[in-house]
């Protein structure tokens, strides 16, 4: 079993380090660079989450989380390095149900995500098993956590 995880973020390196961290831990990637490109993706075929940046060029992310269809058509955490206090409230009034400063660690990517970006457990691989259940204990470590922490 696979879900889909979109991912917005206009640095192509936050993109393949995200990407690969949770590819490693089982999910398909989409990835969008820019809001119109996500909101086109979200009304196509909506995934199972949503990781969000919400400095974007032209439409910030708290624009395209502010004009989503309520219910929100997926979780969205988001995920940014230069975003105020305040702007962190706003995503959390608009629904996104977390809040990561970039660079996250894998560590606190697992605490912090919800249920559904939590590795789902292969059923052909015990080592996979075995790493989706330490992951759901808050204690992996990936083999992309380097990768993500170097991303400054």
């Amino acid at each position: 079993m696979s879900r889909r995880i979109l991912l917005v973020d206009d640095d192509p390196a936050v993109l393949r380090g995200v990407s690969g961290l949770l590819q490693d831990e089982g999910y398909r990637t989409e990835t969008a660079a820019t809001a119109a490109q996500a909101h086109e993706v979200l009304s196509r075929d909506p995934p199972a989450a949503v990781i969000l940046d919400l400095g974007l060029p032209g439409e910030s992310g708290l624009s395209l989380l502010a004009r989503l269809p309520r219910p929100l058509p997926a979780p969205v955490v988001v995920l940014s390095g230069g975003a105020t206090p305040g702007e962190a409230a706003q995503a959390l009034k608009l629904g996104a149900t977390d809040f990561v400063e970039k660079p996250p660690s894998a560590e606190r990517c697992a605490r912090s995500s919800p249920a559904s970006l939590r590795p789902i457990p292969s059923s052909s691989s015990r080592e996979k098993r075995a790493r989706a259940k330490s992951a759901s204990r808050a204690r992996f470590i990936s083999p992309r956590a380097a990768r993500v922490a170097s991303w400054r």
